[in-house]
């Protein structure tokens, strides 16, 4: 009796001291979901039906579904969807068009609950009529100017070829959107003539009703008869028809005004009030995009002025000039301290418009503490910048002494005292390009850039006669880009839908090339 007492216990102590442990390892569900039913079927004809039901193997839920759905062609209103068990139910909310297919594509939005996988691309399509469409349409989308794909783009067919304002005022008879590499399929297209446009929608209308969105187009109308699975479309943002002002700021007595789009020059005049005896000085910058007025001290005063390019837009605007603070000192901007090219002339570019240069409290030194002479010139399209320059001895260092009274700007400030080492470099550090382009046609004028391995702009030059230099160059990888300048302007201009104009035509060079220091190359650019 004792040892089956003594044998009841054991076990009881056993049993209460195990601890129950969910099951460990196993592989990570990487599965998507699958499409068990669908009701109506996929690829129904005669369809009538206003809720699709489809059931999956898993449950599922939606992920980003308003970016990431497409319904072809475009509803009028949005589906509804909601999720039952295992089933996504959707239901139509627009009188559907007689003999049409209907495709909804819902690219990645569906997704498993627990670990999210995709149901990649997943297609629902059916036809109001007896019959399927079949034909497709595949290309990519690319920026007119740098060439790059388009990501995020709507591709749309038009079936109304007579009215020019169908981006503007009608939703397309097929879209489709391009992917992260510009690619885009649009399917089960009827057989016929259509127009073709790709969008960058802002606000997901599907309409062309934003200047700032990018379009492009075909020029004549797109024949279907055959799937098509490599056209090109390349999109651009069409000039505006006004030049406004985008942005002005008034920094000490410095009015500022930024423009929209560059500008070559301009006019302006008071409204109210005679700017002229307030006005020092004024100039466009050097990229054109904003101009820059400076004004006497004076109390406080309200300026009404109108500003125009002459061509394209006129505008007024309001500003308040006021004194000039005391402490605001003439300062030098550029820094000399860093290794200047040895080809170059020293930039000294200061924060106001200088008025007087008094050389004498100027001193140049050599590392011998020799003085050197120089030339120091101002700069005839910039009232900031002043040129020094002299003979430099190559892998040399200079000292520039910079005493007060040696500058005096339009307010009568000059600089504190200023003291800088001025290095230089060698010309075995640089390369040298030649590009000669062959080509059989003569008759366009062309732009040739330079840029580097990430597209930046570095040089620009006319092309005369097929043939350029590109020097001063500092080793490393560059890349060309040509510029067709149908209008013969010596820059890129955009294109116009109305106006059935494209964007003018851009050429890249299609490898990058690796130029070393002191090295003369030459590449053969061969056009077709």
């Amino acid at each position: 009796m004792k040892s089956l007492i003594f044998y009841t216990f054991i076990c009881f102590f056993f049993l209460a001291c195990a601890q129950v442990v969910a099951p460990t390892g196993g592989l990570k569900d990487t599965t998507p979901p699958e499409v068990l039913t669908i009701s109506p079927e996929n690829l129904s004809k005669n369809f009538t039906s206003t809720t699709i039901e489809i059931e999956f193997d898993e449950f599922v839920r939606l992920n980003q579904l308003n970016d990431e759905l497409i319904v072809s062609p475009p509803l009028e209103n949005k589906i509804s969807t909601k999720l039952k068990g295992k089933k996504l139910i959707i239901e139509l909310n627009d009188t559907l068009k007689e003999n049409t297919t209907y495709v909804l594509n819902f690219g990645n939005a569906i997704v498993d609950l627990n670990e999210s996988n995709q149901l990649e691309d997943f297609q629902y399509v059916f036809s109001t009529g007896p019959s399927i469409d079949s034909l497709s349409l595949a290309g990519v989308v690319f920026n007119a100017f740098s060439l790059a794909p388009e990501k995020e783009v709507l591709v749309m067919l038009y079936d109304d070829l007579t009215n020019d304002s169908v981006p503007y005022l009608e939703l397309p008879k097929y879209i489709s959107r391009t992917d992260d590499q510009g690619k885009f399929e649009i399917t089960n297209i009827a057989e016929g003539n259509y127009k073709l446009f790709a969008l960058q929608d802002g606000n997901k209308n599907y309409l062309y009703d934003q200047p700032v969105e990018k379009i492009g187009f075909f020029s004549e109308p797109l024949s279907i008869t055959k799937p098509i699975d490599s056209i090109k479309v390349h999109i651009f943002e069409e000039e505006r028809s006004k030049q406004f002002i985008a942005k002005q700021s008034i920094i000490n007595n410095n009015l500022i005004l930024s423009f929209n789009e560059q500008l070559d020059s301009f006019s302006f005049t008071g409204i109210d009030t005679s700017l002229r005896p307030l006005l020092l000085a004024y100039q466009l910058s050097t990229a054109k995009d904003s101009a820059l007025f400076w004004w006497k001290e004076v109390d406080e005063l309200k300026v009404k002025m109108k500003l125009s390019d002459g061509v394209n837009f006129t505008d007024t605007i309001n500003f308040k000039i006021d004194s000039l603070p005391k402490k605001s000192r003439l300062t030098l901007e550029s820094n000399l301290a860093k290794k200047h090219p040895y080809y170059k002339a020293i930039p000294l570019k200061f924060n106001r418009p200088i008025k007087k240069i008094d050389t004498n409290y100027i001193q140049l030194l050599d590392s011998d503490s020799t003085a050197v002479e120089y030339v120091l010139k101002k700069d005839s399209s910039n009232q900031l910048l002043l040129s020094l320059s002299f003979k430099a001895e190559e892998d040399s260092s200079y000292v520039i002494i910079i005493l007060p009274n040696a500058f005096t700007d339009i307010y009568e400030q000059t600089t504190d005292s200023i003291i800088k080492v001025i290095k230089f470099d060698n010309p075995s550090e640089y390369g040298n390009l030649t590009i000669k382009v062959n080509t059989n046609i003569s008759s366009i004028a062309r732009v040739i850039q330079l840029t580097d391995s990430k597209g930046t702009l570095l040089k620009e030059q006319n092309l005369i006669n097929f043939k350029t230099t590109f020097d001063y160059l500092k080793p490393g990888k560059y890349r060309l880009k040509l510029i067709v300048d149908q209008n013969n302007n010596g820059k890129w201009d955009t294109g116009n839908y109305l106006k059935n104009k494209q964007a003018e035509k851009v050429i890249l060079y299609d490898e990058d090339i690796n130029l070393r220091s002191n090295w003369d190359q030459e590449i053969e650019w061969i056009l077709k």
